[in-house]
């Protein structure tokens, strides 16, 4: 159960509403992800918050643009046109990997890839203006994903680090907090026409151009008995 959308600027999914913006603080965000770009030229972005009008935005992407950090998960907060960013150390190969990140405060936020390689950072930011959600995507500039998306889940709470290791290893977002789990998209749908929908508070995002459904991650055993 995910989605492809085989890097190109028109596919995406989009709803138009900030999911993640300063008053909402603090979120914790997990996804599964593939690309066969081990080394991407650009930045990747797997989801972001944003204004598509300026720069302030989260992201949670694949580094590109920076070719010392080419192929390193991190979580990016711009605001007044600079960005702070907590970043892996290891780089991810094509196969199926685990992406967490945490916005504890406006000055406080960490980043996850595959439960272990934790990357921090402390620099304020204060996005404003913030618009649109988009996966598969960024608001501002494209910097569109290549490969799949699977199991994108957000939190209004600081998870654990022992939390975000539990998801990396397969546990479903439905076993995590549930109280506190207030996005949750599998990404399961088939149909080329349907629209994705949010199992939690029942966001709807819209399709645009062709994201099609694509393989489920292996190592997500978990997910088969679970139902919403």
């Amino acid at each position: 159960m995910s989605q492809d959308f085989n890097n190109n600027p028109a596919n995406y999914l989009e709803i138009a509403a900030p999911l993640i913006e300063p008053a909402r603080l603090p979120i914790s965000i997990s996804a599964w992800f593939y690309t066969p770009t081990a080394a991407p030229l650009a930045d990747m972005v797997i989801f972001s918050s944003g204004d598509l009008v300026s720069t302030d935005r989260y992201r949670l992407l694949i580094e590109g643009s920076t070719p010392a950090d080419r192929g390193k998960l991190r979580w990016a907060v711009t605001d007044l046109g600079t960005t702070a960013k907590a970043q892996s150390s290891g780089t991810i190969i094509s196969k199926w990997n685990h992406a967490g990140a945490i916005e504890i405060s406006t000055n406080n936020r960490k980043v996850y890839l595959n439960g272990s390689d934790i990357g921090t950072d402390n620099t304020l930011k204060t996005p404003s203006g913030l618009d649109v959600s988009r996966i598969g995507r960024g608001c501002f500039v494209a910097d569109q994903w290549n490969g799949f998306i699977a199991h994108l889940a957000i939190w209004n709470q600081t998870l654990s680090d022992r939390e975000m290791l539990s998801l990396s290893n397969g546990m479903s977002p439905l076993n995590i907090r549930r109280n506190a789990l207030w996005f949750y998209a599998p990404l399961n749908e088939k149909d080329p026409s349907d629209s994705i929908k949010d199992i939690a508070s029942g966001y709807i995002f819209t399709k645009y151009g062709t994201v099609n459904f694509a393989q489920e991650p292996n190592t997500l055993l978990g997910y088969q008995t679970i139902t919403p």
